[in-house]
């Protein structure tokens, strides 16, 4: 039991100075990533439970402002949905 006792230590070392490391790159900003989706650098699709014999109707508008998705969800499918992908 004693030869289990020095792997522990490191492993916890290790994750201790690992979580330090990660702690201090999120407070200075590591992950501060934004990603703007516009209709000029992706694709949109709209997809809902139609396909499944639902009863929601959705549509998607796309202009210079911005995209509207309307959605009139209907309890007629097992699985109720509305998604829009974006490529």
């Amino acid at each position: 039991m004693a030869g289990l006792t020095k792997p522990v230590r490191y492993t916890l070392f290790f994750l201790i100075i690992f979580t330090c490391i990660v702690y201090v790159w999120f407070i200075f900003g590591g992950a501060n990533k934004e990603y703007v989706v516009t209709p000029v650098n992706s694709t949109y699709n709209l997809i809902d439970d139609t396909g499944q014999n639902g009863a929601t109707e959705s549509s998607l508008t796309i202009d210079r402002s911005g995209a509207l998705l309307e959605c009139n969800i209907v309890n007629k499918a097992q699985w109720l949905f509305v998604r829009l992908p974006y490529h």
